[in-house]
């Protein structure tokens, strides 16, 4: 039941680096997460009020449904669900690569 402590410090930083790099006017509005199949560090950037749109692309779909089923404190349905977040099962470097 630990897992916050990591998940909780891996992604404000760098929301937070990249609303001081833009002289502090909100930080990022669309953010990609490539992997994250738990769904919590989705869950955390989530928790932002600047975040538009959130898209995430894991390659393996199965991972995804487990933890939704085993480990929804971790995210879930409502991190699965939500209107901001885009979840795409493929490969995040060919996403990148041609989007």
């Amino acid at each position: 039941h630990d897992e916050f402590v990591y998940h909780e410090t891996l992604a404000p930083p760098p929301l937070f680096i990249n609303a001081m790099l833009n002289n502090g006017s909100g930080g990022p509005k669309s953010v990609f997460i490539g992997g994250g199949g738990e769904l919590a560090t989705a869950r955390e950037v989530l928790k932002h009020n600047t975040i538009e749109r959130l898209v995430m692309v894991d390659l393996d779909g199965d991972v995804i449904e487990v933890c939704k089923k085993y480990l929804p404190e971790w995210g879930g349905e409502t991190v699965a669900n939500h209107p901001k977040m885009e979840l795409i099962i493929g490969d995040a470097h060919k996403y990148l690569t041609e989007t």
